[in-house]
């Protein structure tokens, strides 16, 4: 089957391929150790789901926050916050996991 996309924009139309790509569970192919970017769409009470510039979303365990002890993830990051971020995975859901602390020790080095 074939999808054709069409609009009067470049930017509208990268919108609806994202939205037809994560409605049909297609999503990017992202490499382990690689940075991304990524923005903070939803904040759970162990984590959060971060939607990826190249498409698709991911997740970020509390334990990859940052070195240390965090509490409660809203006191870390909030909705909407732009982060730099490093694919470290897959979780046992098939989620692409992903780290702000990998990222930190990288951009650290």
């Amino acid at each position: 089957n074939t999808v054709s996309v069409y609009g009067g924009d470049s930017e509208s139309c990268k919108e609806a391929i994202q939205m037809i790509m994560k409605v049909a569970g297609i999503g990017p192919k992202l490499e382990e150790g690689k940075a991304y970017k990524a923005k903070v769409v939803k904040i759970l009470e162990y984590g959060a789901i971060v939607e990826l510039e190249v498409g698709g979303d991911g997740w970020i365990h509390i334990s990859e926050i940052r070195q240390g002890h965090v509490k409660k993830v809203s006191e870390e990051l909030s909705v909407g916050q732009p982060l730099d971020v490093i694919c470290i995975g897959k979780n046992a859901r098939g989620q692409p996991q992903m780290s702000l602390k990998a990222a930190a020790k990288a951009s650290s080095k």
